[in-house]
């Protein structure tokens, strides 16, 4: 969650995103929900922008309509979070580099559990998508029983759920040593 502001910003198409889950449980629930907006760095040719690391660089804000808003940050945008800092001026969002991502997860899902989820779908198969997104920050999870990932779509993310019931076929592989 950096905020850049030294590259041109562009949004990819607005309503264009997915975010799709690939092991998901058939006849559970996944919801969607939208904690702030993501804008993305491009170069002179339009093409993406990447940091060092060769990950993309993103700005996230956050509005003051969006539900969770007055919860972080209050009505006027300057009240304390512990997770994330917030200017009232631009609405531009960071995550505190005192959080952990453990704690910023547990967090979000507390809030997104006090309201209706943005989109909800029921696993028929192995696939989850979600489709027709803004970019943006974004909480699934399985509605009570865990949450699956906190993710940016670029416009696109897949995520693997892990959380799987006993005899789901879902094999994890343990390496010691290397």
């Amino acid at each position: 969650l950096a905020t850049v502001f030294t590259l041109s910003m562009t949004a990819f198409a607005a309503g264009t995103g997915t975010i799709t889950i690939s092991n998901a449980t058939v006849g559970q629930i996944y919801n969607l929900y939208k904690f702030f907006d993501a804008t993305y760095a491009t170069d002179s040719l339009g093409n993406q922008a990447l940091d060092s690391d060769g990950n993309p660089i993103v700005s996230y804000t956050i509005d003051p309509g969006n539900k969770f808003y007055v919860t972080m940050f209050g009505t006027d945008g300057t009240a304390h979070n512990d997770y994330f800092d917030h200017d009232p001026a631009t609405h531009a969002v960071t995550k505190k580099g005192t959080a952990s991502d453990k704690d910023v997860i547990a967090y979000l899902d507390s809030l997104a559990a006090a309201v209706t989820p943005d989109a909800s779908i029921t696993a028929t198969s192995s696939t989850v998508n979600f489709t027709g997104l803004d970019t943006g920050y974004y909480l699934v999870d399985r509605g009570t029983t865990s949450t699956v990932t906190i993710t940016t779509n670029m416009p696109n993310a897949t995520i693997i759920d892990k959380n799987q019931k006993p005899g789901s076929n879902f094999d994890k592989v343990i390496v010691d040593g290397g």
